[in-house]
């Protein structure tokens, strides 16, 4: 018995879509909707990370006066802690929108 009915290869073949027609029609009849929808999670992403980028300006500008007090390594801490985890974000979307994929083949393409 299976250890759950995902991991079935019958189901998996089911809905794979280089077997399956259903699932490649609507892959088919889905592309220029997802073309302009990759486009679109590119542009907010873009945006995304450069108001990110302000902000992360204005908080090391805000908390300036604490440069020789103890409370600077509580605030360099935080800032690091929230730029890895909106870099982590980011990351993990473009990788869910398959961003760094088109990246590499164009290299490779140009090789």
């Amino acid at each position: 018995m299976a250890d759950n009915m995902w991991g079935c290869s019958s189901f998996s073949k089911m809905f794979d879509g280089k077997n399956n027609p259903f699932v490649k029609m609507m892959t088919e009849i889905n592309a220029p909707l997802n073309e302009s929808m990759k486009q679109m999670a590119a542009q907010s992403i873009e945006s995304g990370e450069k108001w990110a980028n302000q902000v992360f300006e204005f908080n090391a500008k805000a908390t300036g006066w604490a440069k020789d007090t103890p409370f600077a390594s509580i605030f360099d801490t935080q800032r690091t802690f929230v730029r890895k985890a909106f870099e982590s974000s980011t990351a993990r979307a473009r990788q869910i929108w398959q961003f760094e994929i088109k990246a590499e083949e164009t290299a490779e393409s140009a090789d």
